[in-house]
C-alpha cells in the first residue's frame, strides 16, 4: 500500500522517471488532440487506428534493415523511420481509393487497416526469428514507463512541428473541415491540405 508520501511525490513530479513520463506523454497528447479534432470534424476519427495499423509493417522492415547492416535492430530513429514510410503509404493508398473510386472514406480506412495490418503480422512473424527481436513488441505496444529523455525530446519536436503547423495552417484546416466543396471552389489546394492533415 503506497503512503501519503508516495502519492505526494507522484503527485509534485518529485521522481525523474514520473516527470520523464508525464512531459513525454502531455505533448503527445497535446498534439494527437489538435490532430484528432480536425480528424473529428473531416469525420476521419478512426483515421489514428488505421495508421497506427500501417505502421506495423514498416516497424518490422525497419528492424530487419537494421538487422541486416550490423545494427541493434532497436534503434528509435530507425524504427520511426520506417514507421513513418510505411504510415504515408498508408495514407496515400487511402488517397488513392478515395480519389479514385466511389467508395467512402471508411471503406478505404478498413482496406488500409487490414491489408497493411496483415502484412505487418506477417512481417513480424519473420521477424521473432531474428537475434535480438525480443523485446521489439514493447516498442509496437507501446510502453510509457520506459520512457527516456530522449525519446521524450523527440516526442517534444515532433509535438512542436504538429502543433506549428497546424496554428500556422489553422484557417485553411478549419475551411477544408467545414466546407470542402468552398475551400476547392476557391482555389485552396483541398488535396494538399488533406495529405498535410493526414
Amino acid at each position: 500500500m503506497p503512503t501519503l508520501q508516495d502519492i505526494l511525490g507522484t503527485i509534485l513530479l518529485q521522481s525523474y522517471n514520473t516527470r520523464v513520463v508525464v512531459l513525454g506523454t502531455a505533448m503527445l497528447g497535446l498534439a494527437s488532440g489538435i490532430t484528432g479534432a480536425f480528424l473529428l470534424l473531416r469525420k476521419r476519427s478512426l483515421m489514428g487506428d488505421a495508421l497506427s495499423h500501417a505502421t506495423f509493417p514498416g516497424i518490422g522492415i525497419a528492424f530487419t534493415l537494421m538487422i541486416s547492416a550490423g545494427g541493434s535492430g532497436k534503434a528509435l530513429p530507425g524504427l520511426l523511420t520506417g514507421a513513418t514510410v510505411s504510415g504515408v503509404l498508408g495514407v496515400l493508398c487511402m488517397l488513392a481509393i478515395r480519389n479514385t473510386t466511389r467508395l467512402r472514406d471508411d471503406v478505404a480506412m478498413g482496406f488500409v487497416l487490414s491489408v497493411f495490418f496483415g502484412t505487418g503480422a506477417a512481417v513480424y512473424a519473420m521477424v521473432q526469428t531474428k537475434p535480438g527481436a525480443a523485446g521489439l513488441e514493447s516498442f509496437i505496444y507501446g510502453k510509457a514507463a520506459s520512457m527516456v529523455l530522449s525519446d521524450v525530446l523527440l516526442i517534444f519536436a515532433v509535438g512542436l512541428l504538429v502543433t506549428a503547423t497546424a496554428l500556422l495552417l489553422l484557417k485553411e484546416l478549419t475551411v477544408l473541415c467545414f466546407d470542402e466543396g468552398f475551400a476547392a471552389s476557391t482555389g485552396w489546394p483541398v488535396l494538399t491540405l488533406d495529405i498535410l492533415l493526414l
